[in-house]
């Protein structure tokens, strides 16, 4: 374990569920921002939007897992609702380091191939982030 060993489980899903919830706050402000205001619109922040999405079911995903130390409720009971909880944390945990992989493309196109293109070939990026 990576926690001092006075720390009981309880203690750590708590931890883990204040800071995903602080998480989800910010991302929402993220969110809201990047769908309010219309003169934000242009490929880069489509990537951000994206990501923001992904890190949000991320965090959603983490809640769940973490509350059944805090509510007593146990998903793993039952096996359809374990996997499905376990392949969707895991799809959108891929699906972050995908978003950002595709910033770090979008940059570097933008710096050596694309310099005055304004277009980026978004059908790929959405099939690689998503």
């Amino acid at each position: 374990t990576l926690y001092p060993s006075s720390w009981t489980p309880t203690i750590v899903a708590s931890i883990v569920v204040i800071g995903s919830i602080l998480s989800i706050i910010a991302l929402s402000i993220t969110l809201f921002i990047f769908y309010y205001f219309n003169c934000l619109k242009c490929s880069r922040l489509k990537v951000h939007r994206n990501l923001s999405i992904a890190l949000l079911l991320n965090l959603l995903m983490l809640i769940v897992t973490s509350s059944n130390v805090l509510l007593n409720f146990s998903y793993k009971n039952m096996d359809w609702l374990c996997k499905g909880v376990l392949s969707v944390q895991l799809y959108s945990a891929l699906c972050s380091i995908n978003w950002m992989f595709i910033e770090g493309l979008l940059l570097h196109s933008r710096v050596t191939v694309h310099i005055f293109r304004q277009d980026a070939p978004f059908k790929l990026y959405y099939c690689i982030g998503w």
